[in-house]
């Protein structure tokens, strides 16, 4: 599965469609926090490998500025983003997103 594909499976807990992958970074890029996107790219390898949530943590700034996120704050993040992801103000948004790919694929 794709980046994409696995995220929408874990927002939404079925079978992935195909998505189109601009209009999903567009939903990732539309999260508030910095720290949310930054967690939700990582975590489901649209930069790279998945990474876990200790990983993702050694790479996150604290808000003092250095380097290191324990992983329940990760997780904490994470869920943040998750929730903003699958609130319903984004559900058009994903519902273009399985659209689009499907004229295109």
């Amino acid at each position: 599965m794709t980046p994409e594909q696995v995220l929408w499976a874990e927002l939404f807990h079925g079978e992935p469609p195909s998505l189109d992958v601009e209009r999903v970074a567009a939903i990732i890029d539309s999260l508030p926090d910095m720290r949310e996107r930054a967690v939700v790219r990582l975590r489901y390898g649209f930069e790279g490998s998945p990474l876990s949530l200790k990983e993702i943590g050694r790479r996150l700034p604290r808000a003092d500025g250095d380097l290191g996120l324990s992983r329940q704050s990760v997780q904490v993040i994470l869920a943040s983003a998750l929730g903003r992801l699958r609130h319903s103000i984004r559900r058009r948004a994903w519902e273009q997103a399985r659209e689009e790919r499907g004229r295109d694929g």
